[in-house]
């Protein structure tokens, strides 16, 4: 039927077919009768709002039937949601992603600042001078930072002129963007001493960008494929993503209003991931552009 071709491709999410002798059907029961009253459903396994259409139509199915037959089932179930008043529609579930989607540019701007002092020569300047190449990844980390400070804070401020209602601590916000933003300046860094001029950013550099943007699990879920578990948390393979930890530290503060104490295992996990790719961006690049 047309219905279930909707269904089928995706314009709806659910049809629930009601016979006409639904109705007469509980009140027969309730009188002692034989029988049951049949509702079908049509709906899509693979897709969520289908799923969770179908639970809500059970849902009221069921309480429609006790209240025609009066009668009350052994159990009654109570839910109690924990995220905050404004922050249940599908745009807000999507705002902690977007924060982590503006510090993810920060990759262009702190590959470009670095590559074009390569195009520009002035490493050859940096390596007569006393200025170290550590400092001078320092300089541009720091500068980053602030960039990426700016960023979040123009997007949340952009949610917010679309109702989107945040809670939990900011300065609790602020720690997990910068923390994130050296995160990404260490990814930067790898992809900066691999790369040779602006065109290859723009080119090649595009490649580890959409790998962020799409397996840190903010675009859309992704399986789990386990790798080990930490005290009784598993570690997935998209885990290895500092991004993966920003989209989880971002929910929990703006959505769930959790504090410093919510978020620590995300602090630390994108912490020991900045670690190393520092280390290993460092390497790379002074090996490769910084030798004497």
């Amino acid at each position: 039927m047309a219905a279930e071709v909707r269904v089928r491709n995706g314009t709806a999410d659910l049809v629930v077919e009601i016979p006409e002798e639904f109705t007469r059907a509980l009140e027969a029961y309730a009188a002692g009768g034989a029988g049951q009253a049949v509702i079908r459903t049509y709906g899509d396994g693979a897709n969520v709002n289908s799923l969770l259409a179908m639970a809500f139509s059970d849902y009221v199915a069921y309480e429609y039937a006790a209240g025609v037959t009066g009668t009350e089932g052994p159990l009654r179930v109570e839910t109690v949601d924990v995220r905050s008043a404004g922050s249940q529609d599908e745009f807000a579930r999507y705002v902690p992603a977007l924060l982590a989607l503006a510090l993810m540019m920060l990759m262009f701007t702190a590959a470009a600042s670095i590559i074009k002092e390569k195009d520009k020569g002035t490493l050859v300047r940096l390596r007569l001078s006393h200025m170290t190449a550590l400092e001078w990844i320092g300089a541009v980390t720091c500068t980053q930072c602030l960039v990426g400070l700016v960023a979040v804070g123009v997007t949340l401020l952009t949610a917010i002129a679309f109702d989107y209602r945040p809670s939990g601590s900011l300065w609790v916000a602020v720690v997990v963007c910068l923390v994130s933003s050296m995160a990404i300046m260490g990814i930067s860094l790898i992809v900066a001493a691999a790369l040779r001029t602006i065109f290859d950013l723009v080119t090649i550099g595009s490649f580890p960008f959409f790998v962020l943007m799409f397996f840190s699990g903010g675009m859309f879920p992704l399986p789990d494929v386990r790798l080990f578990a930490i005290g009784g948390r598993v570690i997935n393979v998209n885990d290895l993503l500092p991004t993966t930890h920003s989209i989880a530290a971002f929910d929990r503060v703006f959505t769930y209003g959790g504090g410093l104490k919510d978020v620590w295992f995300e602090l630390v996990a994108i912490t020991i991931l900045t670690l190393g790719c520092f280390t290993v961006g460092s390497w790379v690049f002074l090996r490769r552009h910084m030798r004497a």
